[in-house]
């Protein structure tokens, strides 16, 4: 399976999460019924803004679990959009807008795609007070 930064599509009996380029130090996991054109180009405004290159991260259902992207050490950032830790089984909680050092990586959770194009006050503390500081520094 290739990362093209598209929500991965999935067959009858569903796909085993196969890779990830080098390259990837951000993963977004994003819910299911977010898998859209529309919210993926929220997702990559939000990634310019960061100043990564698309390259540099990829776009996952929440379908995948962390187990299944735990061994990939290339990845630095794993940035929750309005998915819960136990969605990934990952048992911990991640306070909102935050930046949380966990399995080696920096986790970030933030309200679902459809909540920050709506409520500009999420959207901003989402900008301000997180991805500003962390990846601009």
């Amino acid at each position: 399976m290739i990362v093209d930064n598209q929500i991965f599509k999935y067959e009858e009996g569903g796909q085993v999460f196969q890779g990830l380029p080098d390259v990837v130090r951000t993963v977004f996991f994003v819910k299911d019924e977010e898998n859209t054109p529309e919210h993926a180009a929220m997702l990559h405004s939000i990634a310019k803004a960061c100043n990564l290159q698309e390259s540099a991260y990829a776009i996952i259902s929440c379908r995948f679990g962390w187990k299944d992207l735990r061994g990939f050490e290339n990845i630095r950032e794993v940035i929750l959009m309005g998915v819960g830790e136990r969605e990934l089984d990952v048992m911990i909680d991640i306070p909102l807008h935050y930046v949380y050092g966990f399995d080696g990586r920096n986790w970030i959770r933030t309200v679902d795609i459809a909540t920050l194009k709506l409520n500009t006050e999420a959207k901003s503390v989402f900008w301000k007070d997180v991805l500003k500081p962390y990846f601009l520094g």
